[in-house]
């Protein structure tokens, strides 16, 4: 089995904006950690899971600040007896069955959608196809399919 040591992603969209993804198991020194960084015109957003339950953000002309998850916030009644507590990998989950019972509850829910799986899928699928074809840009088409068309027999 091969496994990609390290992967650098280029993105550019229609509006102009460009991304980088960057995937690596080689960071010599560096504990295992999923984060993500946004920067924009007017203001950007970090976070890390070395620090779950924080998420910083800094608007353009205003101080940064480092917003802290507690009890108030989305689900923070099943985890946070105060804030500041860190969140955990099985809080994740915790998280994610809660919300999956309250949408077949009927309750209003923010969550991923099977089109946010397909948009990842070509996003992945894309990369692949540069990396084999040298590097070179290749699109990626973001129409996603409705529910309905995935569920039905081919």
């Amino acid at each position: 089995m091969t496994v990609d040591d390290h992967t650098a992603l280029l993105m550019k969209f229609d509006n102009d904006a460009t991304g980088q993804i960057l995937v690596t198991w080689v960071a010599s020194g560096e504990s295992t950690d999923v984060a993500f960084e946004v920067l924009g015109t007017k203001g950007s957003l970090r976070f890390t899971w070395r620090r779950p339950e924080e998420l910083h953000v800094a608007r353009l002309g205003q101080h940064p600040q480092t917003v802290v998850i507690g009890r108030d916030d989305p689900d923070g009644d099943l985890r946070f007896p105060v804030a500041g507590l860190g969140l955990g990998y099985v809080d994740a989950f915790v998280s994610l069955h809660k919300r999956v019972v309250d949408h077949h509850l009927g309750r209003a829910v923010a969550c991923p959608t099977i089109g946010d799986a397909w948009r990842c899928a070509l996003i992945v699928d894309a990369a692949q196809q540069s990396a084999e074809a040298g590097g070179r840009w290749h699109d990626v088409l973001v129409d996603v399919p409705r529910a309905q068309d995935l569920s039905e027999p081919a």
